[in-house]
């Protein structure tokens, strides 16, 4: 039988020694620095980050809050203890300690144990999560702070710079996708959003991109994603803050909304399995070229183009008719002045179907994940 080392040297800790046999056990772990001078139950007490010097052990969480069961799990896997099991979860499974011991020595029984004890905390965020977006108003949330308000703000610093740079060009960048909702839900980012985006039609699109390959300042690169366009700073040999922007077209009125739709799945049909981002980027342009025939320079109704990665969402309500977007209105955002649709919630409606309701990545930043919310 492998030693145990049970990790909490309270009541239930004490619990576990008995029922588990003095003789099966090796010592306790523990978070209490008294503890681990002066020894608990007769059994030393090891400080929890030397227990991984016992690889051939098994740790065995002694606690009867669920809360803190959890809490010790993780400490134990940032420790690089991985061999564990729950006692007070299992503890009333087995007649006596001699069953429970036999069940343990097998590791594929603690891999399961472990597995059930990690899908029972599943399900009960889960069950958080969904009484929390039931009665919770989205709206009241408050802003980000940390790590992720500073990106925030960051984001808000170099858009403004950048955009300050295009005025000679009068073109209008304008707020779009999350940022957008956040203007209209948040007064300002979506809390968890961690990247600044802005849409612009056609012409102004290829304007900016003229920009970019003739003018744009040493202290600035970009590249044609294929599917949008990234602007990033640059400082000593490294990129900073990126700036994404989006493509929308005017479309022929002859040209039924279902036809584009149809076009845009044949495109991204193309795309699948193809990576590399240059070869991406060559069949969106022709799809582009082939797709002048159904836009005009400007018309009563707008849509994304074919090559604006809003193309490959499911939710798709119709052409936006051009009121909803032009005249463009300035508002003050995050302390900056930037553009946005005249009609922003009518325009969001083309894009999402509901922005007033928790998305399933509430609270997770897209691109750098929750690491960024500590």
């Amino acid at each position: 039988m492998t030693d145990l080392i049970l990790f909490g040297c309270g009541v239930s800790g004490y619990e576990a020694l008995r029922f588990l046999g003095e003789e099966n056990v090796k010592c306790f772990c523990d978070n209490n620095p008294d503890a681990v001078q002066s020894g608990k139950w007769g059994k030393p007490v090891l400080p929890v980050a030397q227990v991984k010097d016992c690889p051939e052990c098994i740790v065995v969480l002694c606690v009867k809050d669920k809360k803190i069961v959890y809490d010790m799990a993780r400490q134990c896997e940032e420790n690089g203890i991985y061999d564990y099991v729950a006692y007070e979860s299992w503890r009333g499974s087995f007649a006596d300690g001699e069953a429970f011991l036999a069940h343990v020595d097998d590791p594929a029984n603690r891999s399961r144990m472990r597995k059930e004890m990690w899908s029972d905390r599943i399900k009960t965020l889960e069950a958080q999560v969904t009484f929390f977006k039931r009665h919770a108003d989205i709206c009241s949330m408050k802003p980000a702070t940390g790590k992720l308000r500073e990106r925030q703000l960051d984001c808000v610093r170099t858009s403004a710079e950048f955009i300050a740079l295009l005025e000679p060009l009068q073109i209008h960048p304008f707020l779009c996708g999350g940022n957008l909702i956040g203007h209209v839900r948040h007064g300002g980012f979506v809390p968890w959003d961690d990247d600044i985006d802005f849409s612009l039609i056609r012409s102004e699109y290829e304007r900016l991109k003229d920009y970019c390959r003739t003018d744009l300042p040493g202290a600035w690169r970009w590249k044609d994603m294929g599917d949008h366009l990234s602007v990033w700073r640059w400082k000593d040999g490294v990129l900073g803050t990126g700036v994404d922007f989006f493509v929308l077209d005017y479309y022929a009125e002859d040209y039924p909304f279902e036809m584009l739709l149809e076009r845009s799945k044949k495109v991204r049909e193309e795309l699948m399995g193809v990576t590399a981002l240059e070869d991406r980027a060559g069949i969106l342009r022709e799809a582009v070229t082939e797709n002048r025939r159904h836009t005009v320079p400007q018309g009563s109704q707008i849509y994304f183009g074919l090559d604006n990665l809003e193309m490959d969402h499911k939710y798709h309500k119709g052409y936006i008719p051009e009121e909803v977007l032009f005249p463009l209105k300035k508002v003050m955002w995050e302390g900056e002045w930037f553009w946005i649709p005249n009609q922003p919630e009518e325009f969001l409606s083309y894009e999402f179907a509901d922005i007033w309701g928790f998305p399933e990545d509430v609270g997770i930043p897209a691109h750098f994940g929750l690491e960024m919310c500590e």
